[in-house]
């Protein structure tokens, strides 16, 4: 049985009404796993995901068995009037909100199986004083959605999402028997209120793989309706069509791995919008490990995106402008280059590390920024006295418009374990001097000494101080100091 369990406390709470904002157990008995209080259960990206509810769950998932099932039912949304509660804000205004659904699995095998999902919310249209009420939109949503999972081959494989939502975008319209036919009618028949403002749009997501000894292929397709919603997850992307392909291989017996890819990208699926976006993409990837020791890798990408009006225009004169001057296109660079050498024995060990990376973008506005950083380390370690020495240096370059800015410095790191590993020291300095424009602007010092004890198998101890200070170099510019420490205590019991 699990049942996790936290709670933080803190000086800067004065008023302590509530000892947990949330609190939930999951408590699980062989294949059978119930969630009480606030829980997140995961059906698909397109239903339900990354919702917090307040209710009740249970996950029947027998190993032997074909058939698997996950429910629930419980609240996704508090109501919070407007204004908040007793003059305190506690979030956007908002109708009570109470869901439910079902995934029913199909399949032994994790790589031959389906999913069947439900999926159906709704808001409480008396949760709320009519003065909030009159600002809100009460909606309800209901969804069917499927997952299928199939190996067609020993190297071949194929996954794929189809979701309907059936979509009310006020329920407190009446009821003028809007129909739907075929599988619309479906996800509609779900609602329990249906109107002209009711929309059923689809979401689809296919991927197909294929891996060989030395290669691997992957296409990718996903298409989502301008229209799709579902109120079980937090954040979802519509309007949206996108193809993607990549193909990785290894040569000399694994040492040598390269991937690439790319991919387009587009929304106004329907049509309907003033203008639109295209996004092609690329990438490169090459690593080389020609043994233990060495390993050195590199990386490229390019993204270019398309934004283009379709409606005309005028300007403040009512003189039509030409929809291809408001047109912008962007392109982004990206590169990078890596390298690893480590060397030692049973006594002694030595690592040496460099890594740069550059980042450009400009658009068809002259509007241009370039980025780049290079770091580079060596570090030795001591085995026996269990003693590591650090030493690095980092510059990070910035150039915009009308904008330039460096930050350059080295950093030593030492740490130290003593009392037979039971104490581990650790400190740190670091000084980054400042530039604009090739000026010096001010210097940077971070000092930082960190401790920890374990005092017994469930105590430990812990202190950190920390030493900032900032030497402005401008006659205008500002300086500081500050100091700061932390002693705490850990204890972690089980029963």
């Amino acid at each position: 049985m699990d049942i996790p369990l936290s709670a933080t406390f803190s000086q800067l709470n004065r008023r302590f009404t509530q000892p947990f904002n949330q609190f939930g157990l999951s408590p699980r008995y062989k294949s059978v796993t119930v969630h009480l209080g606030y829980r997140n259960l995961e059906f698909s990206p397109y239903t339900l995901s990354g919702n917090v509810f307040l209710g009740a769950g249970v996950q029947v998932t027998p190993e032997d068995s074909p058939v698997k099932v996950t429910g629930l039912y419980g609240r996704f949304v508090r109501a919070i009037a407007q204004g908040g509660v007793e003059g305190i804000v506690r979030g956007v205004p908002a109708y009570e909100r109470w869901g439910q659904g079902v995934k029913l699995t199909l399949g032994k095998q994790e790589n031959r199986s389906a999913d069947l999902i439900y999926f159906q919310a709704k808001d409480n249209v008396n949760s709320v004083p009519l003065t909030t009420a009159e600002e809100l939109t009460p909606v309800e949503s209901g969804i069917l959605g499927l997952q299928v999972r199939q190996q067609l081959t020993k190297r071949l494989n194929f996954r794929a999402e189809y979701a309907l939502s059936a979509f009310t975008n006020d329920i407190r319209l009446e009821n003028d028997g809007t129909n739907f036919s075929g599988l619309k009618g479906m996800a509609a028949a779900l609602l329990s209120q249906r109107n002209l403002s009711t929309q059923v749009n689809a979401a689809l997501n296919a991927e197909t793989t294929y891996a060989a000894d030395k290669y691997q292929l992957r296409l990718l397709y996903r298409r989502i309706d301008p229209d799709y919603k579902t109120l079980g997850s937090v954040f979802l992307n519509n309007d949206l069509e996108d193809v993607q392909a990549s193909v990785g291989w290894r040569m000399s017996d694994n040492k040598i791995n390269i991937s690439a890819g790319g991919g387009f990208q587009r929304n106004n699926l329907s049509r309907r919008l003033a203008n639109e976006m295209m996004r092609l993409s690329g990438s490169f990837n090459i690593s080389y490990a020609p043994n233990e020791k060495l390993n050195v890798s590199a990386n490229y990408s390019n993204f270019s995106s398309a934004t283009k009006v379709l409606l005309a225009a005028t300007d403040f004169n009512n003189t039509q402008i030409n929809p291809d001057s408001l047109s912008l296109l962007q392109i982004t660079n990206s590169a990078g280059m890596s390298a690893n050498y480590n060397t030692g024995n049973e006594r002694t060990r030595h690592v040496l590390m460099s890594n740069f990376n550059f980042q450009g973008a400009n658009d068809n506005d002259n509007s241009k920024t370039t980025f780049w950083n290079w770091l580079s380390s060596y570090q030795y370690t001591l085995v026996p006295t269990d003693l590591s020495l650090a030493l690095s240096f980092n510059i990070s370059r910035n150039i915009s418009t009308g904008f330039e800015n460096l930050v350059a410095g080295p950093t030593l790191t030492a740490a130290k374990g003593l009392l037979k590993r039971k104490m581990r020291l650790n400190a740190s300095g670091s000084l980054l001097n400042s530039y604009a424009a090739g000026e010096l602007l001010s210097g940077n010092l971070n000092l930082r000494a960190m401790m920890n004890y374990r005092v017994a198998t469930s105590h430990n101890l812990g202190l950190n101080v920390i030493y900032l200070s900032r030497a402005s170099k401008q006659a205008n510019g500002s300086s500081f100091t500050e100091l700061r420490a932390g002693l705490n205590y850990n204890y972690t019991f089980g029963f």
